[in-house]
């Protein structure tokens, strides 16, 4: 590590314990720094919660002023803060306090209409659309279209925050090139050669354990938000494919998951016995589950990384996903076949995708193994960590 001393910093109060907090985003760098042999702390506005001892915590106010950041005695900052206008002075505070910036973007890319405006609108249409209907989610997404138009200081004031960085993180290769179109598109192309692709760091406890892979399928999220996670999708999905399927066994995990399995086996009685639900799995359970399972299903309208995703390629499982430009991570999980497939945003083509994919591990075209190993290289907590600390090292002066 070229930086010994680190902070991890997100604006927003979450609670600091261990079992959320520290299995993913900044408090997963701040345990992925300490396992490298640097020193690392967390930073997140009061109040103070039951918090880690690794927490520090401080008026919101402060985090906008240099001096807090000098008295750390630290060389860097990782800073989940999406590049909002609402934290510029978090990151204009943190530069004038003369320590290095990483600045972690976790997003589609789709920040504007300027950039891909196709996508965007269809992405900001069918958000809207499932939350309030046609009519009125229609008159949201034209009100919206106007502001970003309109109101261009936010731009450059989320401008003004990516030029507080030294290294930017965008978490997949689609979205890092959009972002890179967004700041030339608004003159910025110095900010642009600062946007790199770096991935959402992965639990490296996730593993594969090597144990025989199993006819499963595995599906992980909140399912209770149908805007997102598409449960009504998921229930159709696992319904055709275990009516096709005899063997085939479907595991779903998540919050509402137990009303999707029972959807599931209402509509396919006969397979009652090959789906289960588990509202929650802890993440040597979770590991357990993937490590026998062969596919991990997404049927998500939007994701700026897939977590599950990532969890489940480090498991060994391969992935099927729709195709859509509000998924843009998904074709670098698939890898041009190595670890998955794609298909068309629909029930009928995602269910065919999973049969398809249950014959390739049949026929031996899928190495757990090798999905596992090459995958923990690109994604782990602790790969991901040494990516920024070379971008940071090898960054210009300011």
């Amino acid at each position: 590590m070229n930086y010994k001393n680190w902070i991890t910093c997100t604006p927003v109060a979450f609670r600091g314990d261990e079992k959320t907090f520290f299995s993913r985003d900044s408090g997963l760098c701040c345990r992925a720094l300490q396992a490298l042999g640097a020193s690392a702390k967390v930073v997140m506005p009061e109040p103070v919660w039951d918090d880690e001892p690794d927490v520090l915590r401080a008026p919101y106010g402060r985090l906008s002023d240099p001096g807090f950041w000098r008295e750390q005695g630290v060389d860097a900052v990782i800073l989940y803060s999406w590049a909002h206008p609402r934290y510029t002075s978090i990151a204009e505070a943190i530069r004038a306090s003369g320590l290095k910036l990483y600045l972690n973007m976790d997003m589609e890319g789709l920040i504007s209409p300027f950039v891909e405006s196709v996508a965007y609108v269809r992405m900001m249409w069918a958000v809207q659309r499932q939350k309030r209907g046609v009519l009125f989610g229609t008159m949201n997404t034209l009100c919206r279209l106007g502001w970003q138009c309109i109101g261009l200081h936010k731009h450059f004031s989320r401008l003004r925050h990516m030029d507080c960085a030294d290294a930017i993180g965008v978490v997949s290769p689609i979205a890092a090139e959009r972002v890179r179109k967004y700041a030339r598109f608004l003159g910025r192309n110095d900010i642009a050669k600062k946007v790199h692709f770096v991935p959402h760091p992965i639990d490296q406890t996730m593993h594969y354990a090597s144990s025989a892979k199993q006819e499963q399928v595995v599906a992980v999220g909140r399912w209770d938000d149908f805007v997102q996670k598409r449960p009504d999708v998921l229930i159709e999905v696992a319904a055709k494919v275990l009516a096709k399927n005899s063997t085939v066994r479907f595991v779903i995990a998540g919050k509402d998951s137990g009303r999707c399995a029972a959807e599931i086996a209402a509509n396919v009685p006969e397979a009652k016995n090959r789906v289960v639900g588990y509202e929650r799995l802890e993440h040597d359970e979770l590991c357990e589950q993937m490590s026998r399972a062969q596919i991990s299903l997404c049927t998500s309208r939007y994701e700026s990384f897939h977590i599950a995703s990532g969890e489940a390629l480090l498991c060994g499982c391969s992935i099927v996903a729709p195709k859509s430009p509000c998924l843009p991570s998904l074709p670098y999980f698939i890898d041009g076949n190595f670890s998955g497939r794609l298909a068309e945003n629909n029930p009928d083509a995602l269910a065919d995708a999973v049969l398809a994919e249950l014959d390739a591990w049949k026929f031996g075209e899928r190495d757990a193994a090798a999905i596992a190993h090459i995958w923990r290289e690109r994604i782990s907590s602790g790969a991901v960590i040494r990516q920024i600390d070379v971008l940071l090292s090898t960054a210009r002066n300011r």
